[in-house]
C-alpha cells in the first residue's frame, strides 16, 4: 500500500486479508491525463518492491479492472450429491468462456471463482521406509523429474542405464511412472508403489464463489458498444443451450443475472 500510496493519481486504496491471500485494489481520481501510464506507474511500484516481501509470499499479481457491469453473469454448478468438483467445473467454464468470447459484438468475458489446480503426491510413509525410502528423498526425486522421466532401460554384462525423454509433466499417469530407484536385474521402483497421485485444488483458495451454498465458477459476459442487447443476447443463448447440452449430469448452467430484464 505505501508504495502506492504516494502516487498522485490514486484517490483510494483499500485492501482485504484472509489466510494466504492480500488483495489490494488501487482508485484512481475520476480525471487522469493518461490512465495507462498511471496503472502502469502502479504497476511498476508494486513490482519494486517484491525482493522486501516476506520469505514465502508470492509475486504480486496485477490485473486491471474495467468499467462497467456484465450484461449476463451464468454461473458453473455441481447438481449432484457429493463434493462439488471445482477442478471440473473450472475446466468447463473455460470452454464456455472460450465460446462466448466468439460471440459476435461481445466486449469480454471473465472467469470467476477458478480454481488454481495442483498435483498431489501422498507419501504412504510405511511403505516408503520398508523400501528404504525417506519422503524428503521421494520429494527430491519427484524434483528432479519435472523435465525428464524414464522411458526405458538399457543394459549388458557391464553397464546399466536408464533412458529419458525431455518434456515437462503432463498426466497423473506419467507422474506415477517416476523411477525412485532401479536395480542391476532391471526391476524399478515407482512412485505409484510407495504413494497416491491426485489432480487437486490448490489450498487456499484466492478466490471463491459461493452459489446456494456450494462452491461454482462464475462466467461474466459483456458486450460490445452501439450493439442492440436483444440481438447479442439471442446469440449468447445459442450458444449456452449448444454447450447446456453437452455438459454431464453432475454439471448445469444457470444464469445469476442478466441485464436484458431490466432494458
Amino acid at each position: 500500500e505505501e508504495a502506492v500510496r504516494e502516487q498522485k493519481d490514486v484517490r483510494n486504496i483499500s485492501s482485504e486479508s484472509r489466510a494466504g491471500v492480500s488483495i489490494i485494489r488501487i482508485e484512481l481520481i475520476d480525471v487522469v491525463e493518461n490512465g495507462n501510464e498511471a496503472f502502469t506507474e502502479a504497476r511498476q511500484k508494486i513490482e519494486s518492491i517484491q525482493s522486501s516481501l516476506p520469505k514465502g509470499a508470492s509475486k504480486p499479481e496485477f490485473e486491471l479492472l474495467s468499467l462497467g457491469a456484465e450484461t449476463i453473469i451464468l454461473s458453473l454448478n455441481w447438481v449432484a450429491d457429493s463434493e462439488p468438483n471445482v477442478n471440473l467445473l473450472g475446466r468447463y467454464a473455460k470452454e464456455l468462456k472460450s465460446r462466448l468470447s466468439s460471440v459476435p459484438s461481445t466486449d469480454e468475458v471473465e472467469l470467476y471463482g477458478l480454481p488454481e489446480e495442483e498435483i498431489l503426491v501422498e507419501v504412504n510413509v510405511v511403505k516408503a521406509n520398508a523400501l528404504g525410502f525417506s519422503v524428503a528423498e521421494i520429494s527430491q526425486l519427484v524434483a528432479k523429474a519435472d523435465s525428464k522421466v524414464s522411458s526405458g532401460e538399457l543394459s549388458n554384462d557391464r553397464y546399466h542405464w536408464q533412458l529419458e525423454v525431455s518434456g515437462e509433466f503432463h498426466s497423473l499417469e506419467r507422474i506415477k511412472q517416476i523411477p525412485l530407484r532401479s536395480s542391476i536385474n532391471g526391476e524399478t521402483i515407482r512412485l505409484r508403489d510407495v504413494a497416491t497421485v491426485a489432480r487437486t485444488s490448490k489450498l487456499p483458495s484466492a478466490e471463491l464463489v459461493i452459489v446456494d451454498g456450494r462452491q461454482a465458477v462464475v462466467v461474466g459476459s459483456k458486450m460490445g458498444v452501439a450493439v442492440r442487447i436483444e440481438f447479442w443476447r439471442q446469440d449468447v443463448q445459442e450458444v449456452i443451450d449448444v454447450f447446456a447440452s453437452e455438459l454431464p449430469a453432475e454439471v448445469n448452467v444457470s444464469v445469476l443475472f442478466d441485464q436484458i430484464g431490466y432494458t
